[in-house]
């Protein structure tokens, strides 16, 4: 298309929906369809980079966003990508989960019925299978809603009247069994993401860099592994994949996220695994017509794949089309909800919040990307690219590195081998403080000296962290030697076994109950323990509580009121 005749036809489009102010006009137009037509010219403005004058200004759409049909307020003029509210997660997760964990085995059951009506039909001397396959289709029965103990869905039939609404208006189809099995599938697709994204809160791009290299179908993907605990007592279940923000050119780091805890010698599977376990089941026969590894692949064409290359790897669009498309079809949400335009990233977003409603002292926590052992959020943090939020974390953290190392200079009890590294360098700090006169100009300066050094602080029950990465024995732990470039700790190695031996933790007085506890419980332990001859965990209650009982000395704890603690 040359000029003229790109000019032609954006001028009249310009006609039809703006004014001569290039300012929408409303008159006539839905508001689902006005915000369609802005959308689809602003994507457009790259074709007419020749034609400035019909430009549609990039500030008229800068921190617009639509929240969807039926919403009389029309498009929200937010800055940043909000949360998912609870009037939404909430249900969505419980719909995500029941077609996980209930209706996935009715969808796998009538995948394998197609596909054997596929093999049958294949040997054919014909083109046209589609008729035959959904003939085979017809009459299956799904199983009970654990909810109305009903059906969850209507068994198949030669067609189906559904219908749906998009920016054009109320449109009718009608499905051929073949077409609803895709839809189903599409849709069990969606809510095994919904969960994955729902407990771990990883990116889009993150959750879609998951692979399956394994060749056989085993317990769990091979993207998922199994630890042993710190103690030995439970099974951690750990996530590896690709981490592509941040990366350098195409070299992805890798990313590692706990997705689940239990006992060990129990047999429950997380959520997140059950949901990676039924993205695998359901594309098993779909894995041998693609090279494709990715754990979330799709078919290519609309309908289901049958010739090799059908299947490749999904696409970020495409799932967030899925999503959107399950809350829809499936959801049922409270009017004040109804519309509610699904984004990924909103689930980095709800987690750092509920984090943050649960123990404001935990804003820290948000440093590292969130790992969820359970449908209560277990620990420990979140990386994201809200700036505001960083900048808020980012400060508390300069803030607590400051008070907790003014705290050791000014003589008070702190406990830890740092603390002691501290006192030995004080007369140091009071030299660069000995011109301050009030207080707060003492904390300024010190903070000034801290945050050139790079040092935040990195608290939690048991301590505070004060990162040096030459003394890490999380990373010594997790990695197998201490990373010089690391500049935090490693959440998925952090405890209090390993930590009251690092160089890098300080016990400061809010820390001192937890000390006290650990203490009567290890304690407690050991004489029981002992007392019924189980000589390797009363060694190791013993352990603990020599350790715990050293910190509380450091605090002026006696020895008496140990004895008194136990």
């Amino acid at each position: 298309m040359d000029d003229d005749a790109r000019e032609t036809y954006f001028a009249y489009v310009c006609s039809q929906y703006y004014d001569e102010n290039l300012k929408i006009k409303v008159v006539g137009l839905t508001i689902d369809r006005q915000m369609s037509v802005i959308t689809h010219l602003y994507r457009l403005r790259g074709h007419f980079a020749t034609l400035p004058r019909l430009q549609v200004p990039p500030g008229e759409m800068r921190g617009l966003e639509w929240s969807g049909k039926g919403k009389e307020k029309g498009a929200k003029d937010l800055k940043t990508i909000p949360a998912i509210p609870d009037q939404v997660f909430n249900p969505l997760m419980a719909e995500s989960l029941r077609w996980v964990d209930v209706y996935s085995d009715d969808i796998i059951r009538l995948l394998h019925l197609h596909d054997e009506a596929s093999a049958r039909f294949m040997l054919w001397n014909s083109n046209s299978y589609a008729g035959y396959i959904n003939e085979a289709l017809v009459g299956f029965k799904f199983s009970k809603s654990p909810i109305t103990q009903m059906p969850w869905r209507q068994e198949l039939r030669h067609y189906e009247e559904v219908e749906e609404e998009d920016e054009e208006g109320s449109k009718k189809k009608y499905l051929t069994p073949l077409n609803v099995l895709r839809r189903l599938v599409s849709s069990l697709l969606a809510a095994c993401s919904i969960v994955v994204q729902g407990f771990t809160g990883i990116r889009l791009s993150e959750l879609l860099g998951l692979s399956e290299t394994s060749g056989e179908r085993g317990e769990l993907p091979s993207c998922v592994s199994i630890r042993p605990g710190i103690d030995d007592l439970n099974d951690v279940f750990v996530m590896t994949g690709p981490i592509f923000k941040g990366a350098v050119g195409d070299n992805e780091r890798e990313g590692q996220w706990v997705v689940g805890i239990r006992p060990m010698g129990t047999t429950f599977v997380p959520e997140v695994v059950r949901a990676l376990n039924t993205v695998l089941r359901v594309t098993e026969h779909w894995r041998e017509l693609t090279e494709d590894r990715n754990v979330f692949i799709n078919s290519k064409s609309h309908g289901m794949p049958r010739m090799r290359n059908g299947t490749g790897a999904m696409q970020g669009d495409t799932l967030r089309i899925l999503q959107q498309q399950f809350l829809e079809r499936w959801v049922d949400l409270p009017l004040v909800a109804a519309g509610w335009n699904l984004t990924t990233h909103q689930f980095r977003k709800k987690f750092a919040q509920d984090m943050v409603r649960c123990d404001p002292g935990a804003i820290p926590a948000v440093r590292e990307h969130f790992k969820h052992m359970s449908m209560h959020i277990l620990e420990t943090g979140y990386i994201g690219n809200d700036m505001e939020l960083l900048g808020l974390i980012n400060h508390l953290a300069l803030r607590d590195a400051t008070a907790q190392i003014m705290s050791i200079i000014d003589g008070d009890p702190v406990g830890g081998k740092m603390a002691d590294d501290i006192r030995k360098n004080a007369r140091h700090f009071r030299a660069v403080l000995k011109d301050c006169e009030t207080p707060d100009q003492r904390t300024k300066t010190l903070e000034k000296l801290i945050d050139s050094e790079g040092v935040k602080a990195w608290p939690c029950d048991f301590g505070t962290c004060l990162f040096r990465a030459e003394t890490a024995l999380c990373h010594f732990a997790g990695r197998g030697y201490y990373d010089s470039a690391a500049i935090k700790p490693l959440p998925s190695e952090r405890c209090a076994d390993r930590c009251c031996s690092c160089s890098n933790l300080v016990v400061s007085a809010r820390n001192v109950e937890f000390w006290k506890e650990r203490y009567r419980s290890n304690e407690r332990l050991r004489q029981l323990y002992q007392h019924e001859g189980n000589t390797a965990w009363a060694l190791l209650a013993s352990r603990r509580a020599k350790a715990s009982a050293a910190i509380l000395r450091s605090h002026g704890i006696t020895a008496g009121d140990l004895m008194n603690a136990a």
